[in-house]
């Protein structure tokens, strides 16, 4: 039973550190876009380093490539309700990256799209990632949590002791 609780420990413990950062990838056209964003799940207010890379459908690096980049304020069901809030024009540098930094300032559905000209042929791709900005966990909200889990302990703890009597 010890090692079960122990595994259990090790598994809760590294799937949230993996949940700290993350990345995606999404083939467009004759191109691929490669996102990896820190904080994965970022809260409100929280500042969010988001790393592109743009590369063939070889992964050779697409160099010197204008890009732009439109960040949309998204409703769910109801796209008439969506809303542009900031619009980039950007360049890859040598290795086909770029970067975008922006901190959420509420919660909901936030549409990062990227525009750019196919590599083979020039037409316009376009290509998206959703980003769900959550609250912040209040200070309540974390002692319920922490009484929760000391509770969940404390039953675990006369399980394991009532079935070694």
């Amino acid at each position: 039973m010890r090692k079960i609780f122990i595994a259990a420990a090790i598994f809760l413990t590294s799937a949230m550190v993996a949940l700290a950062h993350g990345g995606s990838s999404k083939n467009v056209g004759n191109a691929i876009v490669f996102l990896n964003q820190s904080p994965i799940s970022p809260f409100v207010g929280e500042p969010v380093k988001m790393s592109f890379a743009l590369t063939d459908n070889n992964y050779r690096a697409l160099a010197n490539l204008p890009v732009t980049l439109s960040l949309i304020d998204t409703y769910y069901g109801d796209a008439t309700k969506d809303k542009t809030i900031l619009r980039q024009s950007l360049t890859t540098d040598a290795n086909g990256d770029f970067e975008f930094d922006y901190t959420f300032p509420k919660e909901n559905y936030f549409d990062v799209e990227i525009s750019f000209g196919d590599p083979k042929n020039g037409q316009n791709d376009l290509t998206g990632f959703l980003v769900q900005p959550r609250r912040a966990v209040k200070s309540s909200d974390a002692a319920g949590a922490i009484i929760s889990a000391a509770a969940l302990g404390a039953a675990i703890a006369l399980i394991i002791k009532n079935r070694r009597q």
